[in-house]
């Protein structure tokens, strides 16, 4: 492990790369929902979903979200928000995306991606909100869809 990304760069096995973070509100601080608000807990094996409405107010932390709660709202921000940035502040002066990575924290998480990007693509470019899943196993968490705004560009992981 002592051959480096640098050295690897160098000696053209590998490219250089530059990461694009997009914060938000509920990244940056988490989030609550009210009570009262119907939210969704998803079986581990089965990935179905049993909605429940919430007795009391709920919140979360930061750490917590896209491992025991789901925002999808938030996911929709993060990726409205790359697909509008892409050729202006992304990749400016390009009219193709190159070779693009993005980082899920768990393949729970990718697979949450990847139905949110479907979804959207097969409706357009507008979208109805959709109530949160909390992970099983987990305590019952889920969002506030006003903290899903994007807020600022960072430089160090690409999805938080």
């Amino acid at each position: 492990m002592e051959y480096t990304h640098e050295q690897a760069v160098a000696d053209h096995v590998n490219v250089g790369f530059d990461v694009y973070r997009i914060k938000t509100e509920i990244t940056e601080r988490g989030s609550t929902v009210e009570a009262g608000v119907y939210v969704g807990h998803r079986d581990r094996s089965t990935r179905k979903v049993r909605w429940e409405e919430a007795d009391e107010e709920l919140s979360y932390a930061p750490g917590e979200l896209d491992r025991a709660v789901v925002a999808p709202d938030q996911i929709r921000t993060v990726i409205r928000t790359f697909r509008d940035r892409l050729f202006t502040e992304i990749f400016p002066g390009r009219t193709e995306v190159p070779k693009t990575l993005i980082f899920a924290k768990d393949d729970s998480h990718a697979e949450d991606i990847v139905d949110i990007l479907r979804r959207s693509s097969a409706r357009g470019t507008s979208s109805q909100p959709r109530s949160p899943i909390a992970r099983p196993g987990r305590s019952p968490r889920t969002y506030s869809p006003s903290s899903a705004t994007p807020t600022s560009r960072g430089s160090q992981l690409p999805w938080t």
